[in-house]
């Protein structure tokens, strides 16, 4: 029997989830996680931010009132699960807002929302977003030499890898925003992953841990087969984000990844070229894939 709160499989019915505690009765049906709690989040100041609670049901959805939000004098409160505010340009660090889902006391939470400074150059332009860069004409022989993206170590010199599958002779296509990343366990999506990837910012991928203050923008922490599989992958396992307006991929951990594409095989502290739809292993068994969609 699955837990209606946390969706696994170690409940009995009128007994407390091994797992989180909550207690399956016939008050409690109805909206449920889509897959399981939300994990941290992180917007740039300045931005807006847009958050819709991962909960599925039938009928009118719940309503939500938000408490604690960031730059926010008064609660706010809102008649379904999606959120949207405009983060101050001035504020910066960790911050915790929580839900109350009205007549479902045991949904109710705290979100880790991290606000990443804006950066010098954002602050001139307002808080836009940085506009990617052209593709490259075919008169050109080889294809510039990506400029490291602001969230890299500026003192780090190591090359992209480039793509074997598309000739140093020939310039690489520019991608277009947006794009996105989805994380797959097997061949089975992982909705409550899928990350939108801006030029203006990177996305880190590993595993959450309060106690060392990592806070990844794409939480892997609980989605794996198993606690051995998860051990593998690192809390730090790689950085995303656009430059020269292509999709860069930085191993971080201590294992290598490997394209599904070409078998490349991407070795710690290494930065890759990531094309559309190139399928990413990552340690412990879990697959990210960048696609438009």
């Amino acid at each position: 029997m699955k837990c209606q709160n946390c969706n696994q499989d170690h409940i009995e019915e009128n007994q407390p989830c091994l797992n989180c505690g909550f207690v399956s009765s016939p008050i409690n049906q109805g909206w449920r996680w889509q897959d399981k709690a939300p994990g941290p989040q992180s917007v740039t100041a300045g931005d807006n931010w847009q958050f819709h609670l991962p909960l599925i049901g039938t009928g009118t959805a719940p309503r939500c009132q938000w408490l604690n939000l960031p730059g926010q004098q008064q609660d706010i409160s809102s008649d379904n699960l999606m959120l949207e505010i405009k983060i101050p340009i001035d504020i910066s660090g960790i911050y915790k807002p929580e839900y109350r889902i009205e007549g479902y006391a045991h949904l109710n939470g705290t979100l880790l929302l991290k606000v990443l400074p804006l950066s010098h150059s954002e602050e001139q332009n307002n808080g836009s977003a940085k506009p990617i860069s052209q593709p490259q004409t075919q008169t050109q022989t080889q294809p510039q030499t990506p400029i490291a993206s602001p969230i890299d170590n500026p003192a780090t010199t190591d090359k992209p890898a480039v793509n074997p599958n598309h000739s140093s002779s020939s310039p690489q296509t520019s991608i277009n925003t947006p794009v996105y990343i989805q994380v797959f366990r097997a061949s089975t999506s992982i909705p409550l992953l899928k990350s939108r990837l801006e030029s203006h910012k990177s996305l880190l991928v590993g595993k959450r841990s309060d106690s060392k203050g990592i806070f990844p923008d794409i939480d892997l922490k609980g989605h794996f087969s198993d606690s051995q599989n998860e051990s593998i992958c690192s809390r730090e396992q790689a950085r995303i984000y656009i430059s020269n307006g292509r999709v860069f991929l930085h191993n971080l951990g201590k294992s290598p990844l490997q394209s599904e594409m070409n078998q490349t095989l991407i070795t710690s502290g290494q930065k890759y070229n990531w094309q559309l739809n190139e399928i990413i292993q990552l340690p412990g068994g879990l697959k990210l894939m960048l696609t438009a969609l």
